[in-house]
């Protein structure tokens, strides 16, 4: 039997890849596929969180495994229930998949994926490291929205500058290095995140048919969040500052009511760098994208490289009209619709 180990990246469309995933088991079963239960009912995050040494991470503190007993305990089931789904999934299936853009964000030493390859590598003959890449800023841009409906307390693109080295959830060099010296280059099978290069222009179509060779049903998605406008951002982030600052207990319960708000009254184009500074941000991984590229794609460039779509000088934001959005939502009723 065959491992498919899909690892990411993040903001490359793995919730939509892993809602095809988990509602097809039966049918993927069917077709000698065994989408792993164990490792995570919706997607193998339980895997990663196991494997990474980091014992401070949010999906532990949020099944309360901080305790180091408690960890190890969970630890030694999950990975005792995995072990036994692969030797169940050996008598009829063909391959067994894992899918989770945590063991690209969360196992960042290759300490961490040797750990992961000396778990896996007795079960399978062969074992495949898929990797969709998206371009530097986009993913950036996208990950800053994200972050500030989760508490984030600063709007701007990551510094790259400031230790010397470059952020490790972008330098997909050093990640194909990292999952290579591990796994051995031949394993890797990395894939350009753009319309124009994924089968049937999707993460969806291109996984199923290049890599399962299969055609499945595909759930209604749920309303995607509604994006917030630039002065939305930043009201929220003014919101996160005096939270982080104050720390109260239903701060969670707060932001998520307020964002709600923001969704409601302020949509729109979200906040953008200045053309130059995405440049400049993607610039810093050039070296290693043309490595890539030369290696894997047998070409110059991985990405196109357009980035008309960025404004020619960051747009000046509103504190004005921000502040106003967050003393309307303060200052409505609690038992208001977003109260």
């Amino acid at each position: 039997m065959r491992c498919i180990l899909h690892i990411g990246t993040p903001k490359t469309g793995t919730t939509s890849l892993q809602r095809v995933l988990s509602s097809n088991r039966d049918t993927l079963a069917a077709e000698g596929v065994c989408y792993s239960r164990a490792a995570g009912k919706f997607n193998s995050r339980s895997l990663a969180a196991a494997i990474s040494p980091n014992r401070n991470e949010d999906y532990l503190s949020r099944q309360k495994l901080l305790d180091t007993d408690a960890f190890q305990r969970w630890r030694e089931a999950l990975l005792d229930d995995i072990n036994n789904e692969i030797a169940d999934a050996r008598r009829s299936r063909d391959v067994y998949l894992l899918s989770s853009e945590h063991f690209t964000s969360t196992l960042d030493q290759v300490s961490d994926v040797t750990r992961l390859a000396q778990f896996l590598a007795p079960h399978f003959s062969e074992i495949k490291i898929v990797c969709y890449l998206r371009r530097q800023d986009l993913m950036a841009v996208s990950r800053i929205s994200e972050a500030l409906r989760a508490g984030m307390t600063r709007r701007r693109l990551p510094d790259v500058t400031s230790n010397g080295s470059l952020p490790a959830i972008y330098d997909y060099d050093q990640l194909l290095a990292r999952w290579g010296s591990v796994f051995g280059q031949s394993a890797l099978h990395p894939k350009v995140f753009e319309q124009s290069q994924l089968v049937g222009g999707d993460i969806v179509t291109d996984f199923l048919e290049t890599e399962l060779r299969l055609r499945l049903n595909r759930p209604d998605n749920p309303p995607e969040n509604t994006a917030l406008s630039a002065t939305a951002q930043l009201a929220l982030l003014m919101f996160n500052r005096t939270v982080s600052d104050h720390s109260p207990t239903n701060a969670v319960q707060h932001r998520l009511l307020f964002v709600k708000h923001l969704e409601k009254v302020a949509p729109g184009q979200g906040w953008l760098p200045s053309k130059q500074d995405a440049i400049d941000f993607y610039g810093r991984f050039e070296p290693g994208n043309g490595r890539i590229a030369r290696e894997f794609f047998n070409q110059d460039a991985l990405f196109e490289e357009n980035f008309e779509r960025y404004p020619v000088t960051e747009i000046r934001d509103d504190v004005a009209v921000a502040e106003g959005l967050l003393a309307q939502f303060l200052a409505q009723p609690p038992d208001s619709e977003y109260r």
